[in-house]
């Protein structure tokens, strides 16, 4: 099976429809967080290709894609997740985003990526995160970039939970007793040779593309 295949199988069987109202109803709790959300789509555009980059390679070094994916497979990963990344930017939380991260999260099942490897992924991700918004703070963190690290400690809460829905879900409905996620070995994080980073978003770059459909550019 393809990934194709798997993820026609299982699309329909993960999703979930929470409506953008209630997601800022259950997140957004304090003037500062709204505050910061407000911002950071703007925020998020002043970063641009530079950020989603920087993110798209600590999730592929911290989740072990970059161990076991070969080039097609790595591509396919790329194109999913900087299309997720556009969805992201807008801080919308609509039937995009919910659309882009379950397309990601089954990805990572259909290639048996264990939580805690998103877990790992996602706490790289955190850091270069940070390491985005103190570079451009002078002087002290002011009332804007307060709201805006909120916000964003508040975004990997939101993905973690998309995510791990998705996997909850598959578990639940699975019915390959045989189907197991890796064990994790010394060495796992180790890039296979002639890994090479990525360098653009191409969704970011071309944002025409986003309007293309999910995989079966593939």
């Amino acid at each position: 099976m393809n990934f194709n295949t798997f993820f026609a199988e299982w699309k329909d069987k993960v999703c979930v429809s929470t409506s953008p109202e209630l997601t800022r109803d259950l997140y957004f709790t304090t003037d500062r967080d709204r505050l910061g959300f407000d911002i950071l789509p703007s925020y998020i555009e002043e970063q641009g290709v530079d950020w989603s980059v920087a993110v798209a390679k600590e999730f592929e070094l911290g989740s072990a894609l970059a161990s076991r994916l070969d080039p097609i497979e790595l591509a396919k990963f790329r194109m999913i997740f900087d299309r997720h990344m556009v969805t992201l930017s807008k801080a919308k939380f609509d039937e995009d985003y919910h659309r882009s991260s379950d397309e990601r999260a089954l990805f990572l099942i259909f290639h048996k990526v264990p939580p805690v490897r998103i877990f790992s992924a996602m706490s790289r991700v955190k850091n270069v995160t940070f390491d985005f918004l103190h570079q451009g703070i002078d002087g002290g963190m002011t009332k804007r970039e307060t709201a805006i690290l909120s916000a964003l400690s508040t975004l990997f809460f939101i993905e973690l939970n998309h995510m791990m829905r998705v996997y909850i879900y598959f578990e639940r409905r699975a019915v390959d007793p045989l189907f197991s996620f890796d064990v994790i070995l010394p060495g796992d994080d180790m890039p296979k040779p002639g890994y090479e980073p990525p360098i653009t978003n191409s969704q970011m770059s071309y944002p025409d593309k986003s309007r293309y459909g999910m995989v079966d550019l593939f």
